[in-house]
């Protein structure tokens, strides 16, 4: 099923998550990167974790689907100013970042101290690896799952909360794909 249920820890969790959202958005607006990615599959199915029905009421349905089917995944970053994106594969997600995300905007703006990402809890990115790299090139300018309780410094993604992400609210990839 793809129905999100909430707990009453996930409301405390979404309402100080918004507190701090709020916070960045309002100083910071121009310097957040908004992440987030979508798998097209050579096969069709409904991926769960790019479609979601916000119900009271779990719609139980079945959908058959390849156990491996082939997929390419898309990754994209937006801000006030600009996006960006590009193919990835798990692996290749922090090689992403280091090699073709950070330096263009380097080049183009002359500084990268002031930019956050925002991410979401997908393992790739939540893996130790990559927040100790997103800790050494972002320092406290991180927005994603389970960062602050790694580093005491950043902002707390609120888990089973993608309505606050325009990349997702907007219809996901840029519609120059």
């Amino acid at each position: 099923s793809n129905t999100l249920q909430f707990s009453e820890r996930d409301e405390e969790r979404r309402l100080e998550f918004c507190r701090d959202f709020k916070r960045i958005i309002e100083n910071h607006l121009d310097d957040v990167w908004f992440t987030d990615e979508v798998h097209f599959q050579e096969s069709w199915y409904s991926n769960s974790q790019n479609f979601r029905q916000w119900s009271g009421k779990n719609p139980h349905y079945h959908v058959e689907k390849m156990s491996y089917p082939k997929r390419t995944t898309v990754w994209t970053a937006l801000n006030a100013n600009d996006y960006t994106l590009m193919a990835v594969s798990g692996e290749s997600y922090r090689n992403l970042i280091r090699n073709y995300f950070i330096p263009p905007y380097l080049r183009i703006t002359g500084r990268f101290e002031t930019y956050w990402i925002m991410q979401d809890g997908a393992a790739v990115h939540t893996a130790r690896e990559t927040t100790d790299f997103l800790r050494q090139e972002f320092g406290d300018r991180v927005i994603s799952l389970h960062f602050p309780n790694c580093y005491n410094a950043g902002v707390a993604w609120a888990e089973r909360s993608p309505d606050l992400n325009p990349l997702i609210t907007s219809g996901g990839v840029p519609p120059k794909i």
